[in-house]
């Protein structure tokens, strides 16, 4: 067998890569020609990936003991591949827990590679994702019917200001829509049954002061028990945070707040001093676990991921409440999240989606329309967004 010169080994193997070869097709050089591993080495790492096991773990992830013994597992079951990602020149970014995978930057010979790798089920780009938007639109105005009965929480409230400031209204409407509170202490409501209380809630914050006095419990703790910036932006990094206070309120707000609503809307559109309310959550006696995943020009799938893998396994959180989407083309299975929540139900986890869903003008949005997560949508009596935020929560 005639040796190929060294001086055109490597114009060779380029050449073989750039027509597309497989990776584990590569021809072997020896002596002073390329390894494979050498010619993998030749083209740069460029392809962000979320590289996925066949092999995945089952059982609760409730203490730090049984979270030691799903990575030692995991640490096994990866060795071969991240051995195989680090000689390429690739490198190994971030591993998971909840679900068997890792995230990689890998040259595309190597993402083939692994994509071939009989213990690999999928390699899937690590796509960018923009968070969902709140369905309200800046400056709007809440028609109200003309009546209100107290007493029957499917009919709305008339107005947005009570009939006295002394006795402001309990926001959000979805407390009375699902019979949770009521201002009346005589009306049957799910209030006085249970309070969310031992049950942690992870949840996507865009930026926002957890010191709120309404995230402080009448005895002085707080309601965020943990709170991590994933983005690079810092937690405390100037954001409209509108959706972050909105979830957080929604879910676990103590309700011991009051605040005129005249003095916080535009001047376009004034309201008359006095107009008084009260924001209470639906589990206010929860604990909130926050996650800032999204900085001002959105986040990478491997990024949310990160923040909900923190969350269960630093936290362990027994929700997880995710508020984004997008319309996946085409919508598969490979879905990263959809993949990651599966595994967290499979943990034990609560995976709760909003549906994204807006009228006629949009309809659901992947990963909400994962079987194995519970979808939620909302319905504001016509009465205020934090209605729909409370839904979505799923609490």
């Amino acid at each position: 067998m005639r040796r190929i010169p060294w001086r055109l080994a490597p114009a060779l193997a380029v050449l073989a890569l750039a027509s597309g070869a497989q990776a584990g097709a590569l021809p072997t050089f020896h002596h002073q020609g390329l390894t494979r591993a050498q010619i993998l080495r030749t083209e740069r790492a460029t392809h962000r990936v979320i590289v996925v096991l066949k092999a995945q773990q089952t059982g609760r992830l409730a203490s730090p003991a049984s979270v030691r013994t799903r990575r030692a597992v995991q640490a096994r079951q990866r060795r071969p591949l991240i051995a195989a990602v680090t000689a390429s020149s690739s490198h190994v970014t971030h591993q998971f827990t909840v679900l068997n995978g890792f995230t990689a930057t890998v040259s595309s010979a190597e993402q083939e590679h692994l994509a071939a790798n009989p213990g690999v089920a999928a390699v899937i780009p690590d796509a960018t994702i923009k968070p969902a938007q709140s369905p309200a639109t800046p400056g709007s105005t809440i028609q109200a019917p003309s009546s209100f009965d107290p007493g029957n929480p499917t009919t709305p409230q008339s107005g947005v200001c009570p009939s006295d400031p002394a006795k402001p209204l309990l926001e959000p409407e979805a407390l009375q829509t699902m019979h949770v509170a009521f201002n009346d202490p005589s009306i049957p409501q799910a209030a006085n049954l249970a309070t969310g209380a031992g049950v942690k809630v992870a949840f996507f914050a865009d930026g926002l002061d957890i010191n709120n006095p309404d995230f402080i419990r009448q005895d002085a703790s707080h309601v965020f028990v943990d709170y991590r910036d994933f983005t690079g932006d810092g937690p405390n990094a100037p954001s409209g945070a509108a959706e972050a206070f909105g979830d957080a309120s929604s879910i676990a707000a103590q309700g011991r707040q009051v605040y005129d609503l005249s003095n916080f809307v535009s001047p376009a559109h004034p309201l008359p001093p006095g107009c008084t309310i009260r924001v209470r959550g639906v589990a206010p006696g929860a604990s909130l676990i926050g996650m800032k995943v999204f900085g001002e020009g959105g986040s990478f799938t491997s990024t949310i991921i990160q923040g909900l893998d923190w969350a269960v396994t630093q936290d362990h959180a027994d929700i997880l409440s995710e508020s984004f989407g997008g319309y996946a083309m085409p919508d598969t299975a490979l879905d990263a999240t959809k993949l990651f929540n599966d595994a967290a139900v499979r943990s034990g986890i609560s995976v709760f989606q909003g549906t994204s869903d807006a009228g006629a003008t949009e309809g659901m949005t992947s990963p909400g329309d994962d079987d194995n997560v519970v979808n939620t949508g909302g319905n504001t009596n016509f009465r205020g967004p934090l209605a729909y935020l409370s839904v979505e929560h799923g609490l």
